[in-house]
């Protein structure tokens, strides 16, 4: 009987050993899981010579942000074949190390019923705006009968805190809802190569939409894909409503002490999302004009759904070999950039630096052998790719502007001659002549995209040297070369159509209220009219309207000038109309800058041609003006 049972009982243990073996080697590992959230349009931000950009956001399972991934634990396949991350310069870029923003929309609610409470709910918000993102703004909306914006977007911490300690109690009721819709529009994601812009909101209340002047599903449908956290306070709150709204996170607290607290969490949360962000770029080898697929996907991902890679694809016409190497104001043209260059005297010019091939992230650093010739000034670029320098000298001077890759060991420089001025460059910041049918920006770095525009003859007869604009057609810049404080737009057009208001230059809508930002228009009346809003409900903050009309089908010069309080608009190098304000400020409009078409409505886009468009910091005066004019 004993000899029986141990029989069995090794029979048992070699069973459960084998099983225990068997479990070892097949069982798949307990691997993490992310998601992986696409941004932008890869074929539209492919740049010469064969760049390829992804840009894309990665969280785990639960949405929380993954900020630790590196180049080796990415997999890109083109036409479904491994692309080398060696051969190819594979790198992944951060936010810190890219033109990145985060825009941020404090929602306070000040009604009434919040009494003796204000005093701790504004010492939470300074607690809040006290430990900003290097790379953060803030917008301060209160609400009660109506939202009302306190200040625009800024990153000046003192400017935020002492808006914060003029809040005073408002109305006894809450337009929660329409205050959700008017702020949630205050800014836009986008994500280019030459600015990446991401947005939250943060909602504060202490009950629930008691004006009903608005909807919940009007709220939601403003808010969109745009990530908003809510904090609800007491218990005249609805937490449902909050989670709707709250689609970033919701949180619902019993005391007011406990705000600080809260916003310091979601800070906290924003700032892990914002490091979340990847920017893949890498040097494809694929050449010419074809169209090729592409698709980016993490390695080991337990996440094996649709939202675990990015498939998207690309078109390789144009794309050419170079050497590596650090060039500077390299264009399709001069792949390998520039040596020499002149400058008159008091001339502003934008040099950037751009390296080919470079296994590291670049990291740029400026100098110039003599900065009583040439001075260098840092933009706000946060790479360095970028830089302005001034001729400081006089005609016949020379100096030596160099740039050094410090990641990469690479360096590169170029000689600057001083010549003398032979026009008005002094604060030109962009300069567009659509040679060819080019939208690349011929002074500095802020280059167009054209969409659907074609080469026209210029008013000196020359064939594609201008651009035409069909009435459907546009040219977005994004960012902004221009956007609040002094400034002046410089152009040619010639119209095609009358009696239908017509969009020259804009960087906002054109609905006449509540915006922000400057456009030129031609009006349904053949007038020209020139605008600086600063988001007033009851229309722009400037607007200036000529009386004379443009009927006709030849080439003007229109020019706009804005000082900060004073606008004057011109005609063929006559001021024509002016306007001025003694109170009030130009609001700032994170929307890209248009040629020929708005951004809203719809139906107002340039029948007509556009040319030898100039965009200046300052303001010219009435003599520079018309010099452009007359060139």
């Amino acid at each position: 009987m004993i000899k029986h049972l141990n029989a069995f009982l090794i029979m048992v243990v070699g069973m459960l050993l084998l099983s225990s073996c068997a479990k070892d080697k097949n069982d798949t590992p307990n691997l993490p899981g992310y998601k992986i959230i696409e941004y932008g349009d890869i074929s539209e931000n492919t740049e010469k010579p064969s760049f390829i950009n992804i840009m894309f956001q990665v969280t785990d399972m639960q949405g929380n942000g993954v900020s630790t991934l590196t180049t080796n634990d990415f997999a890109v396949l083109e036409n479904e074949n491994p692309v080398s991350p060696t051969e190819s310069a594979m790198q992944i870029r951060k936010q810190d190390v890219v033109p990145y923003s985060l825009k941020t929309v404090l929602l306070i609610d000040n009604s009434y019923s919040v009494g003796d409470k204000l005093s701790e709910i504004k010492n939470a918000a300074k607690s809040l705006v006290l430990d900003k993102l290097p790379n953060q703004e803030f917008a301060i909306v209160v609400f009660s009968e109506n939202p009302v914006l306190l200040q625009d977007f800024t990153s000046d911490i003192q400017l935020l805190t002492s808006t914060i300690d003029d809040i005073d109690l408002g109305f006894a009721t809450t337009n929660l809802y329409g205050s959700i819709v008017e702020s949630v529009n205050m800014w836009e994601d986008f994500y280019e190569t030459d600015q990446i812009q991401q947005g939250f909101l943060i909602g504060f209340t202490d009950g629930s939409d008691t004006q009903a002047s608005s909807t919940l599903e009007e709220a939601l449908a403003a808010r969109g894909q745009k990530r908003v956290y809510m904090v609800g306070l007491g218990s005249e709150i609805e937490p449902s409503v909050l989670e709707d709204l709250g689609n970033a996170g919701s949180y619902s607290i019993d005391n007011v002490s406990e705000l600080a607290d809260k916003f310091a969490e979601i800070q906290e949360d924003m700032a892990g999302f914002a490091n979340s962000f990847y920017w893949m770029n890498y040097m494809t080898p694929k050449r010419g004009d074809n169209e090729h697929t592409l698709k980016l996907y993490i390695k080991d991902n337990s996440n094996t759904g649709e939202d675990s890679y990015i498939e998207d694809t690309f078109n390789s016409a144009g794309f050419y070999s170079v050497e590596q190497g650090l060039y500077i104001n390299a264009s399709e043209s001069n792949p390998y950039g520039v040596e020499q260059l002149e400058m008159g005297e008091g001339d502003t010019l934008m040099l950037e630096a751009v390296t080919y091939l470079g296994q590291n992230p670049p990291s740029y650093r400026w100098s110039v052998d003599d900065n009583t010739i040439v001075s260098i000034h840092e933009t706000d670029d946060p790479g360095n790719y970028n830089v302005e320098i001034v001729a400081e000298g006089i005609a016949g001077d020379q100096a030596q502007v160099s740039v050094s890759d410090l990641s990469n060991g690479l360096q590169s420089s170029l000689t600057i001659s001083i010549v003398e001025s032979t026009g008005t460059t002094q604060g030109l910041v962009a300069y567009y002549d659509f040679t060819d049918g080019s939208t690349n920006d011929d002074w500095g770095n802020h280059d167009g995209n054209n969409n659907g525009a074609e080469p026209a003859t210029d008013s000196q007869g020359n064939a594609d040297e201008a651009l035409a604009f069909s009435g459907f057609d546009y040219v977005s810049v994004q960012p902004s070369p221009l956007n609040t404080g002094a400034k002046t737009i410089s152009l040619f057009v010639k119209f095609e159509e009358n009696d239908h208001r017509q969009v020259l230059v804009t960087n906002t809508t054109d609905s006449q209220t509540g915006d922000n930002g400057f456009q030129v228009v031609k009006t349904a009346s053949n007038t020209l009219q020139f605008m600086v809003g600063n988001g007033a409900s009851n229309g722009y903050f400037i607007s200036a309207q000529t009386s004379l009309e443009i009927t006709d089908s030849e080439w003007h010069h229109v020019a706009m000038t804005f000082t900060g309080n004073s606008l004057q608009g011109y005609v063929d190098g006559v001021q024509r109309c002016s306007s001025s304000s003694t109170s009030g400020a130009e609001g700032s409009s994170s929307l890209a800058l248009r040629f020929g078409g708005p951004h809203e409505p719809i139906n107002t886009f340039l029948n007509g041609s556009l040319d030898e468009i100039k965009l200046f910091d300052r303001a010219l005066s009435a003599s520079e003006v018309e010099e452009l004019g007359a060139l």
